[in-house]
């Protein structure tokens, strides 16, 4: 990697959506994806959801069920609300439980399933403006950066 391509992916890091408070007592954060592929339209939206909640629950489950109680875990299982923008561009509304009310690892885990779901499924260009090579969270899915 670059001395450029350092200096912004260290950027990536103050590029996170603010922690908000959800309508049901939990938090959200709302990503602003440019996806590869079209997203889909309105009447999938629903299954799409219900696909990314499902990859994180499960992924949750198999990575920290054993270090911690299934009540625990729970907490971290995310709500997902994407909002289609246009084809390419979807905001994705992850909620949670706060960070420090579950564990931050529960919680850190369900974002990182829920955006690599999508990422498998649409393509990830840009996430918050910024080219998808530059997001650390998203390392592990990039071939060739």
């Amino acid at each position: 990697m670059s001395a450029a391509d350092e200096r912004i992916t260290s950027i990536s890091t103050y590029c996170w959506p603010e922690l908000i408070p959800a309508d049901d007592g939990r938090w959200k954060r709302g990503w602003v994806v440019r996806s590869e592929r079209p997203v889909p339209n309105d009447y999938e939206i629903e299954e799409l959801s219900r696909n990314l909640e499902r990859r994180a629950e499960e992924q949750i489950r198999k990575t920290l069920g054993k270090h911690y109680k299934l009540g625990t875990l729970k907490l971290g299982f995310p709500t997902v609300e994407p909002i289609i923008v246009d084809p390419r561009h979807v905001v994705l509304w992850i909620t949670t439980e706060h960070p420090k009310k579950a564990s931050s690892e529960v919680t850190m885990l369900a974002l990182i399933e829920v955006l690599r779901g999508f990422d498998e499924l649409f393509g990830i260009q840009e996430l918050q403006g910024l080219p998808k090579k530059y997001w650390m969270l998203l390392a592990t899915q990039q071939k060739g950066g």
